[in-house]
């Protein structure tokens, strides 16, 4: 099954070049046209991400090149974790857009992590378009030593 999804994912990422060679040649952009393959290079657009476990605490990176603090929002509760944003085009205000070849992405993301975590002592930083985002396991959820009589 892998095998089929991948051919789609070619064919759909074939259409998406010829899509920028027609961009090309005619010097516009077909802004209208759907990209097929996502703005983030996964077939659902969302960004990339990686999550760790540190044994205290879980810890995640997510790329969002170009998205300041204040275009992303982040919401966790016990196991549930929910990050989305939204980047705004960057042009000057009056003056006309005679090529556009960023996107302005939105996205969403919501998944269930693998254990539950204390929410009021998480925290986020984003760096050079890497967020990091630190999660410490709820006490419940901690490795505990117990100790043998």
């Amino acid at each position: 099954m892998r095998t089929r999804f991948h051919d789609l994912q070619q064919m759909l990422s074939s259409m998406d070049a010829l899509r920028d060679t027609f961009n090309l040649l005619s010097g516009e952009t077909y802004d209208r046209l759907p990209r097929f393959e996502g703005g983030w290079g996964t077939p659902d657009g969302w960004p990339k991400m990686n999550l760790y476990d540190t044994g205290e605490q879980l810890e995640m990176r997510i790329e969002l090149p170009g998205f300041a603090r204040e275009d992303i929002q982040i919401k966790v509760q016990g196991n549930y974790l929910e990050i989305s944003g939204s980047r705004k085009a960057a042009g000057p205000e009056g003056y006309t857009v005679h090529r556009r070849e960023r996107e302005n992405p939105t996205f969403t993301r919501s998944m269930t992590l693998p254990i539950e975590v204390d929410s009021g002592l998480a925290s986020a930083s984003i760096k050079n378009g890497m967020l990091s985002l630190v999660l410490p396991k709820s006490v419940a959820a901690r490795p505990q030593q117990i100790t043998i009589r």
